[in-house]
């Protein structure tokens, strides 16, 4: 009679037509509900107190502050009885390059131009420190309906000087042209060219000049590298195209090429040019540190839960502390690690493994995560899930003032590659914590592009199904007061308890997730 009337109180709370029926109507859920109350808000207040304070220098990948933190990471995985993810250590080690700039000088005719000031070259790893004298000018380096600049043209072993506008649009957001450029840059690389050199309008290079560091850190990968891309602000463009001729103007070039998409004739034999460049490199070590707990009848596929810990260290003096990003998400999986630890203390391990990873370099190009899914310590085609945690303690201005402002995330990927996953996701939701579950970011045609900015990318092109919980930017995302007191603990434990209880399902279900839909890199 007891189960009967349980029964019938969760037919008339969630329907028949509930996507959660299947998950509702066995124990799973009050199995979930009573380990996910592990995650207390003083538990996230105090391992973020000591992850996002001063002493650990921001966590920059490569650096003291770093390896501090995934010392503090791996005991807090041994304390709360994981096994080691990497075999015999909890620490799956990778080499990064540090690069210094220690010269580099530029001139065309009598016109000297300054690093930084006038051109850059976007990763300093690839800098050439001499460079052949040949060279062309491949109008937009496109080929379209439009600007086939690039027919008839051999560009192998040629410098390619080309124009970096949004042909003739207005250029709004840097982020969607980025995009265009790079497709561009490995359409020259196919096609066998030594390097590429852009001009922008200064509006456009005024805001991408901070990437023109005099030092960087670079994942070191045994291929081949990539071919040096160099930024040229318009004043320089124009210097240069009209020591060439005369007639030649950045803005008049791209009027042409508007108005008739014929490339001008540009003799770069005129004027001499001259390059050099002196760098520097030293191979440092990184890590992902990996907490693993095995499952029980299905232990050989494995669910991965991921979040960043590095941030961007120490600039101008000045400690980044990165308390939201990604620190709100890395102790969130230190507490997800928890509950599930106890719940298989207390005979309730979940049938499937799970890997708890905290990953570094993310903030340098996702490189720990990739470094991962190019060398797993578990098959991949093992791997039935990642659940990727990225800055979920804050509240971003389309939330900021509401009612709801504690009460929701942003959910990003969860049906590009398993409609199930998606489905899994928001009957938990429905069942447990009732937060919003917003898919604005979820858009093909975000300009954010969050999709791809993100560790959980790494899994998804490789066609694991990822769900990725975030919460936004803020007024403080990459800058220095991204600090502690401005987390919204109560709300990370809410989304803390969704990704518990949709990592149960996952973990405890008889078959593993569906794929359904292919994925697009």
């Amino acid at each position: 009679m007891k189960h009967n009337f349980i029964a019938l109180v969760i037919l008339t709370v969630f329907g028949l037509s509930s996507p959660f029926w299947g998950v509702a109507q066995n124990k799973s859920v009050l199995e979930s509900e009573k380990f996910g109350q592990t995650i207390q808000e003083n538990d996230l207040r105090s391992q973020l107190f000591f992850l996002a304070s001063d002493p650990l220098e921001g966590r920059e990948t490569g650096t003291h502050g770093q390896r501090v933190a995934a010392q503090y990471i791996a005991s807090r995985f041994m304390q709360i009885g994981l096994l080691p993810g990497n075999g015999k250590s909890y620490f799956q080690d990778f080499n990064v390059a540090s690069v210094t700039l220690n010269e580099s000088s530029f001139s065309i005719g009598k016109n000297n131009f300054d690093y930084r000031k006038d051109y850059f070259c976007i990763n300093l790893a690839d800098m050439p420190q001499t460079l052949s004298t040949n060279w062309a000018f491949a109008g937009y380096g496109i080929e379209s309906d439009n600007y086939n600049n690039l027919s008839g043209m051999s560009l192998s072993g040629k410098n390619i000087l080309i124009l970096g506008t949004n042909q003739g649009k207005p250029i709004t957001n840097l982020r969607m042209l980025f995009a265009n450029w790079l497709q561009i840059m490995e359409n020259l690389q196919s096609k066998g060219a030594e390097s590429a050199w852009m001009i922008v309008p200064d509006s456009v290079y005024n805001r991408i000049n901070i990437y023109g560091n005099f030092s960087t850190l670079n994942l070191v990968k045994e291929e081949k590298k990539s071919m040096p891309v160099f930024f040229i602000s318009e004043k320089m463009g124009n210097l240069w195209l009209q020591a060439l001729s005369k007639r030649y103007s950045f803005k008049g070039i791209d009027a042409l090429l508007q108005k008739t998409a014929t490339l001008p004739e540009v003799d770069f034999t005129k004027e001499k040019l001259s390059y050099k460049a002196s760098i520097s490199s030293e191979k440092i070590k990184a890590s992902n540190v990996l907490g693993y707990l095995e499952g029980t009848d299905k232990k050989e596929e494995l669910i991965v839960i991921t979040a960043h810990y590095d941030h961007l260290g120490i600039q101008n003096g000045e400690v980044y502390n990165g308390a939201d990003d990604d620190g709100s998400g890395t102790v969130t999986v230190l507490e997800l690690a928890e509950a599930f630890a106890k719940a298989a203390a207390e005979g309730k391990r979940p049938r499937r493994s799970i890997l708890f990873m905290t990953v570094s370099g993310e903030e340098k190009g996702l490189w720990g995560s990739e470094f991962y899914t190019e060398n797993p310590v578990f098959p991949l085609q093992k791997t039935v899930a990642n659940l990727n945690i990225d800055m979920i303690g804050r509240v971003d201005k389309s939330y900021a003032g509401r009612k709801d402002s504690a009460n929701y995330v942003y959910i990003i990927g969860a049906n590009k590659i398993s409609t199930e996953l998606d489905s899994i996701n928001k009957a938990v939701n429905n069942a447990s914590v009732r937060i919003v579950l917003d898919e604005k970011y979820n858009d093909e045609n975000d300009p954010e592009r969050f999709y791809y900015r993100s560790d959980h990318y790494n899994f998804a092109k490789n066609g694991i199904p990822v769900i990725f919980y975030f919460t936004g930017v803020h007024k403080d995302y990459h800058k220095p007061t991204d600090d502690i007191d401005k987390i919204n603990f109560t709300k990370m434990v809410k989304i803390g308890k969704l990704i518990f209880g949709t990592a149960w399902e996952l973990a405890n279900k008889e078959n593993r997730i569906r794929i359904d839909v292919r994925q697009e890199n």
